[in-house]
Formats: C-alpha cells, structure tokens, sequence
C-alpha cells in the first residue's frame, strides 16, 4: 500500500515514543502530523515494557528528562486528558548496590538532588521494613527514591495519542514503512 499525503511531519511507529511526539508537536502548533505504524499502536515494545518509573539516573539528562516525565505520569489525567490516567503507580524506587558501588551510590543521590529530584539514601533497617521478604546481606548500600514506581506504557501510548488526535493528528495502523520518497525522487 501507497501511502501519498501531504502532510508535514510524518511518524514512523505508533509505540509510546511516536505517540508521544505526535502529541508533543501538536503541542507546538503542528498538527498536520501523521503516524504510522507497522501493525497495532503499542505493539512492539511498548506492549512488552516493564514500566518502570523512576529518576536515579547516573547521567544529569537522563535524570532531569526522567523527572519531567515523572511530573506527566503524576498529572496525566489533567495534561493528556485521561480521565482514569495512564495506570502509574507510585510506589517509590529502590536501588541496592554491593560495596564497590556505595561511592558512586551516594555520588548519584547528591547528583539527582542537585536537579531537585527527591532521591535519598536509605538506611538497611527502613529498606528491611521496606522489602521484608527480601535478603539484604550482600548489599552495602541503598538508595531510595518515594516518586519512583511502575506505570502501564500501552495506556499511556494509547492516552498520547488520544491527545493527538484531538490536535489533529492522524494515525493509520497496518501500514508498514518500507521506504520513504521526498519530493522530486
């Protein structure tokens, strides 16, 4: 199948990333988008994601980004529109390291509070209290982030672009992309 359309951005994947920069770019005036996915939205790897949800990152961009996105699964319902939100669950996030990582353990704390994201260490009693089933005796340290939890990507990829929909974006699902021509080819 031919696709001929003009439009002026074209999304190669209806996942939770295609999603949400189809959403992203209405956000910015640009509507005239297309999304296009090779099989059903949320498919691929959004289908199969562990949801994870956290911020206690070691590299500063991937902490602020990740907090950022913390502030959107927190609000979703009020910023996407869902009115049952996209399935975050706010269970907080921890991070257990043996001895030669409690350095760089404590360093990534002081890093992520630096960028105001609410991580701590955490004491081996609380953490006990925390995960009783769990054996604690080969870690040296721990790292507690409150905000962390788990999320549901397919919902949230689906509430993206019920988003984007509503700025005008379209989506065709069954459209595998094979190749791609620009004017004048």
């Amino acid at each position: 199948m031919t696709v001929q359309a003009s439009v002026d951005v074209v999304i190669v994947g209806g996942g939770i990333e295609g999603a949400a920069i189809a959403w992203a770019l209405t956000r910015k005036g640009v509507c005239n988008v297309l999304v296009l996915e090779r099989a059903t939205i949320g498919s691929g790897g959004t289908g199969r994601s562990s949801g994870i949800i956290r911020c206690h990152y070691g590299v500063r961009s991937l902490a602020v980004m990740a907090w950022h996105g913390v502030q959107l699964f927190t609000h979703a319902a009020e910023i996407l529109g869902v009115a049952d939100g996209v399935g975050f669950e706010q269970v907080g996030y921890l991070v257990g390291v043996g001895p030669g990582d409690a350095a760089a353990l404590a360093a990534n704390v002081e890093a992520a509070a630096a960028v105001g994201i609410d991580t701590r260490l955490a004491d081996p009693a609380e953490v006990a209290e925390l995960w009783p089933a769990a054996d604690l005796a080969d870690f040296a340290a721990f790292a507690y982030e409150p905000r962390g939890g788990y999320g549901d990507a397919h919902r949230t990829c689906h509430a993206y672009l019920a988003a984007a929909r509503q700025g005008g974006v379209r989506v065709r699902q069954g459209a595998p992309v094979t190749r791609i021509l620009t004017a004048g080819e």
